[in-house]
């Protein structure tokens, strides 16, 4: 990234819709090479300001500066074709592309200098008295 897309990014204040964009489509472009167009436009797709709201439109601005990638209790047991849980949710996950979308998301936030938190689950050991 040049020093005056860093300077941009962490200046600019971004509304919501058009950092997904950006974001999901450079990730889904630089990633996937030979179907980067097409999922680009998937991407851009699933962002797209809806034809008729369910809630009233956000006003929600993002300063990139101030923005971090947040990844919470990613298990294997929900995430992997060997989880425990895999009969009952791997259908919605491959269908998804969950486990490509957050590698792409890792690989975005690593190329454009954003902080990436992973947020594990822990048991502590009176969990199981529970």
């Amino acid at each position: 990234m040049t020093d005056v897309r860093k300077a941009d990014r962490a200046s600019a204040n971004v509304h919501r819709r058009t950092f997904l964009n950006a974001g999901v489509t450079g990730a889904l472009a630089v990633s996937v090479a030979g179907l980067a167009s097409s999922k680009a436009q998937a991407a851009r797709a699933a962002y797209a300001e809806p034809a008729e709201r369910a809630l009233p439109p956000s006003d929600m601005q993002l300063t990139p500066k101030r923005t971090a990638l947040v990844i919470t209790d990613p298990q294997n047991d929900f995430l992997s074709p060997q989880g425990v849980t895999w009969g009952v949710v791997g259908e919605s996950v491959t269908e998804h592309g969950t486990v490509d979308n957050i590698e792409s998301l890792f690989k975005a936030a690593k190329r454009n200098d954003v902080p990436v938190f992973v947020s594990p689950h822990y048991y502590y050991p009176t969990d199981h008295g529970w």
